[in-house]
């Protein structure tokens, strides 16, 4: 689009209507800027860790995916993946 406001995004009140909407809608008509990179987990193909940490830095931690609004466990794995991404 050239000169052209780009439009708000509509309400979606659920998978199946979000997933209408991107096999419906031409993307490239809408405002985007705002969206940020996610990656999604399926659950039940992961292995469990089990740590202990200190409060202060489980504080730490829940404010920061709370201000990132993600689970804590989240983050955990967000912060280990960068981390890791080289090795």
């Amino acid at each position: 689009m050239s000169d052209t406001k780009l439009k708000r995004l509509p309400p979606l009140k659920s998978d199946e209507e979000a997933e209408r909407f991107i096999e419906e809608a031409d993307l490239t008509e809408y405002d985007l800027s705002q969206f940020k990179p996610m990656k999604f987990r399926r659950r039940g193909n992961a292995d469990r860790v089990t740590f202990e940490l200190p409060p202060e830095l489980v504080r730490k931690l829940s404010d920061k995916a709370r201000k990132d609004g993600m689970t804590e466990g989240d983050l955990m794995r967000k912060v280990l993946e960068d981390h890791l991404k080289d090795v």
